[in-house]
């Protein structure tokens, strides 16, 4: 799922297409200044029904109210939060591993997505950066480009190596 606030619909050279994916379902329009992260929540307590969740990756940097919002949820069904929800910090480090494993994967043919436009669009977005150790991770192609999906798909698979889950 993806969010976006209102007013950017508004101010954002991409609003047309925005309201175009809102209209169709592939994009979620919430009124206010910020995005509440009750809603984020929410909408991970509907997927339950459905989904198994099983471990939360987050960006630590001032993120504190939603880890709080996302323990007490987890808590709440009586699932300790320490079992489910890591931080995965932004750095070519931390996204390396899970980029070429990405890559791997994209070329075996064992990746698939939806139809959501959405996805090719932030990858479309993104350009792999590279540090001095040769160290790789997704950065905005300019500074008003969207790349939330990449980083969220990206710390899927750094939740799922930790887990054991890839080859």
């Amino acid at each position: 799922d993806a969010w976006i606030l209102r007013k950017s619909l508004e101010s954002n050279s991409n609003g047309r297409l925005f309201e175009q994916w809102a209209l169709s379902g592939w994009l979620h329009v919430v009124d206010g200044e910020v995005i509440p992260e009750s809603v984020v929540v929410d909408r991970l307590a509907e997927l339950t029904s459905h989904v198994r969740l099983m471990r939360f990756g987050y960006d630590p940097y001032d993120a504190k109210v939603f880890i709080n919002n996302l323990s007490a949820w987890l808590l709440g069904m009586g699932v300790k939060p320490d079992k489910m929800v890591r931080p995965v910090r932004q750095t070519w480090g931390q996204f390396n591993s899970s980029v070429q494993t990405f890559e791997r994967l994209l070329k075996m043919g064992a990746i698939s997505f939806s139809g959501c436009p959405v996805i090719p669009w932030c990858f479309g977005n993104a350009v792999l950066e590279e540090d001095k150790f040769e160290n790789v991770k997704p950065v905005k192609r300019s500074a008003n480009a969207k790349i939330d999906v990449v980083i969220c798909i990206l710390e899927g698979i750094i939740m799922l190596e930790e887990m054991g889950g890839v080859m």
